[in-house]
């Protein structure tokens, strides 16, 4: 926490509550304490009041019997599930000669969502913006299964799918790749039950019937029986050239005109953007070694979409290629810290089974390598970095590819307008910027994302919708 937050024009965001309190704890302060728990984490300030221009320090009154009606809460599973605040979070400050409170709650660890209240589990809140509501059926089922050690799509699928019921072509197609990429391996002489059954695609279920995992579902399925196990399930790529309003382009697995699977999106995407990719190396086909090539990004972008989307939760994999600027976007947050996949060295994708047989095609970089092995090609090459976000409501992934000369953002120019701009309006958006500027969304995202950094300007904290932006007093 903070000490030199200015509590009178603090304002509430994804990662801050402000609460009236007296002399009694305000009742939905779990609802809260839950939503940041399972959300980014935050403070709630009780003793504050909301009000433009300036807060009213509203203070409460015997702080010691506040701290412990608290304490004894989060440490009551029947009231909240886990205990996520000791006593160096919880802080009581003066301000106006009054007692305001600050209370840290920090991000439940993975395998302690959902946060739930009352002893159950159906009441259990995600934070958007600067609000709590709560978790959807799908939502709370998604926290359920990531909390489970054996992933999700390692597990034999239980719709009653047999080997047979895969599509014939796209094994084919897979087997032919890992023979091509691993010429020396042993099992060239299995039979295609036998070698999917040793790469772990097949397993035994409960009734020890040899069976699809779900990851093999998603890679080697058909469109509608993929949906039968991940309800949610869609892969989309979209994409404009001609700047009209309308797509030009646009694959769809629920088109029904192919098979829909994640296996053949991934080649079908990558021949489809590969002609287009500015100042690409040529390579000698798909799957020879790209070494630092501008190909190898989307590569290992679309490999990590598809890893990493969590296929419960609506949205899918959704990749858009338009005026430059090439989106990968899926469901679900990064099972680790954003600033760890950065570093690299860690590795922990929500498909791990789906990662697993990718990896042993040769698709995709060595375990905790891909995002930091992106930056270090976009760099060479130079483009601007890739812009690497995520938001919790709904919950997503998005990485962010700039490929045109005219989106590099090292310009004192275009930063001089934006200051210019703040200063006349006061606060704006990212598209007020851009459509004041008649500049890329995404230019001016990358551009503020810099001036943050460098302190010339401040945001309200929150993720997407709302966010504001204004030079910093």
């Amino acid at each position: 926490m903070n000490d030199q937050v200015d509590l009178c024009t603090l304002r509430e965001s994804q990662t801050i509550e402000l609460k009236e309190a007296s002399d009694s704890l305000p009742i939905n302060m779990y609802e809260t304490y839950s939503s940041f728990a399972n959300t980014r984490g935050g403070t709630m300030y009780l003793g504050i009041k909301e009000k433009k221009p300036k807060n009213i320090i509203t203070g409460v009154t015997n702080e010691p019997m506040l701290k412990k009606s608290f304490f004894s809460a989060i440490n009551n599973k029947t009231k909240v599930s886990v205990a996520l605040v000791d006593d160096s979070q919880w802080q009581a400050m003066s301000v106006e000669g009054k007692t305001v409170i600050a209370i840290a709650v920090r991000e439940a660890p993975i395998s302690l969502k959902p946060v739930y209240l009352n002893g159950n589990p159906a009441l259990c809140y995600l934070r958007k913006d600067d609000g709590d509501y709560l978790a959807s059926p799908f939502e709370r089922r998604a926290m359920e299964l990531d909390a489970v050690p054996q992933k999700f799509d390692m597990r034999p699928n239980a719709a009653g799918y047999e080997f047979g019921d895969l599509n014939r072509d796209t094994l084919s197609k897979y087997r032919s790749i890992f023979n091509a990429r691993n010429p020396d391996n042993l099992l060239i002489g299995d039979s295609d039950e036998d070698f999917f059954l040793h790469i772990g695609a097949l397993k035994k279920n409960g009734n020890g019937k040899i069976v699809p995992t779900n990851a093999a579902v998603l890679l080697f399925g058909n469109y509608l029986m993929i949906k039968e196990i991940f309800p949610e399930y869609n892969l989309d790529y979209r994409e404009n050239k001609t700047g009209a309003s309308r797509w030009d382009y646009r694959l769809e697995a629920s088109s029904l005109t192919w098979t829909g699977n994640a296996f053949d999106f991934y080649h079908m995407v990558v021949n489809r953007i590969q002609p287009m990719l500015p100042n690409r190396f040529h390579l000698n086909g798909l799957y020879e070694d790209g070494g630092e090539g501008l190909l190898e990004c989307v590569r290992e972008g679309l490999t990590n979409a598809i890893a990493n989307c969590d296929y419960l939760l609506p949205g899918g994999v959704q990749l858009t290629f338009s005026g430059g600027v090439l989106t990968f976007k899926n469901a679900g947050k990064l099972r680790l810290p954003i600033n760890q996949v950065l570093q690299g060295g860690e590795s922990d994708p929500r498909n791990e089974g789906v990662m697993n047989l990718l990896h042993l095609a040769r698709i995709g970089d060595k375990a905790g390598e891909g995002v930091p092995n992106i930056y270090r090609r976009m760099r060479a090459l130079g483009f601007p970095d890739p812009i690497l976000e995520q938001s919790s409501a709904p919950s997503r992934t998005t990485l962010v590819f700039l490929l045109t000369q005219n989106l590099i953002t090292n310009s004192p120019d275009l930063e001089t307008k934006i200051i210019h701009t703040l200063a006349e309006l006061g606060e704006a958006s990212v598209t007020e910027l851009a459509k004041t500027l008649s500049v890329n969304n995404a230019t001016v995202s990358l551009v503020l994302k810099e001036m943050c950094a460098s302190g010339t300007v401040e945001n309200n904290g929150k993720a997407t919708k709302g966010k504001k932006f204004w030079l910093k007093k």
